[in-house]
């Protein structure tokens, strides 16, 4: 029949007791999952805005930082609006302005003639964005 030596059930009451014991403390220690961007959030609540501390920078970086393109009208915006766009560096923006100021831009295709960089890529996205040559 089978039987264990002393040494045996020593070991065997240890293999019994570990996953026991962990499931305690992972029952017990087990903190729920926080995404990084709801600490970001949180951090942002912590900043005091009504003092000149490090704050007025964090706003003048947000500012800077590319965003969508919603209500921009190629033939309207200023240099700072055209740089915000994603796909349209300093460059592109200063001959962008350079060329409307000889001739507005009638659509799309005549941004793609005028404006060296700018393809059929970029003005997708663009227009995916929501910026648009003209108000009307």
């Amino acid at each position: 029949m089978f039987s264990l030596t002393k040494p045996e059930i020593g070991s065997l009451r240890i293999l019994v007791l570990i996953p026991i014991v962990l499931g305690f403390f992972y029952s017990f220690f087990n903190e729920s999952y926080v995404s990084i961007s709801d600490l970001a959030v949180e951090e942002m609540k912590r900043i005091d805005f009504s003092s000149n501390s490090g704050a007025n920078i964090i706003l003048k970086s947000l500012s800077l930082t590319k965003t969508g393109g919603e209500g921009v009208f190629i033939n309207e915006a200023s240099f700072d609006e055209l740089v915000k766009l994603p796909g349209i560096a300093s460059a592109t923006a200063n001959q962008i302005i350079q060329e409307r100021a000889i001739r507005k831009f009638d659509d799309w295709d005549d941004i793609i003639e005028r404006v060296k960089g700018m393809g059929t890529g970029k003005v997708e996205n663009l227009k995916s964005l929501g910026v648009r040559v003209n108000v009307e």
